[in-house]
């Protein structure tokens, strides 16, 4: 399910896993400082995630997860607007019955902050139809900055 991508830095022990919620999923995974990414059907990704966080919960296992926030424009989206709601709502589960810290972020925090130059200095960017997998990997960024996994040095292109 998850295409490798590029070398950064990292922390052994560690594993971030990066959720953009909905119909269309997209995911990263952090790895000792290697990246994955991918976009898949939430029928694909659930159990996949359910899996993950149960084979991985002995270990250093982090999830962050784009919050849904329900807003005026959560009306016109109709019935499509319960996929992320839904989909969170069920890592969240998961993570709480394994006691696997989950983050909830917002969506302006990951696209304010991981730029798409950001993405591409780091040699991340991953275009992919919807652009799930880059909305993935920007919460994956903000999340390893603020937990000082990856040194923000690094995301300066000059």
């Amino acid at each position: 399910m998850l295409a490798l991508l590029a070398v950064s830095c990292g922390r052994e022990g560690v594993i971030v896993l990066s959720v953009d919620p909905g119909k269309i999923v997209g995911t990263a995974v952090w790895s000792e400082g290697k990246v994955m990414c991918s976009q898949s059907s939430y029928k694909q990704f659930l159990p996949w995630a359910e899996s993950t966080v149960r084979t991985y919960m002995p270990w250093d296992l982090h999830v962050v997860c784009e919050d849904y926030i329900i807003g005026p424009q959560t009306l016109r989206k109709g019935k499509d607007a319960r996929w992320p709601i839904g989909v969170a709502f069920t890592l969240e589960h998961w993570c709480d019955v394994h006691e696997v810290p989950f983050t909830l972020q917002s969506p302006s925090k990951g696209k304010a902050f991981s730029t798409d130059a950001k993405l591409k200095a780091l040699g991340w960017y991953a275009p992919s139809p919807g652009g799930h997998k880059n909305d993935a990997l920007r919460h994956l960024l903000v999340y390893l900055v603020d937990h000082g996994l990856i040194d923000p040095p690094v995301l300066d292109p000059a």
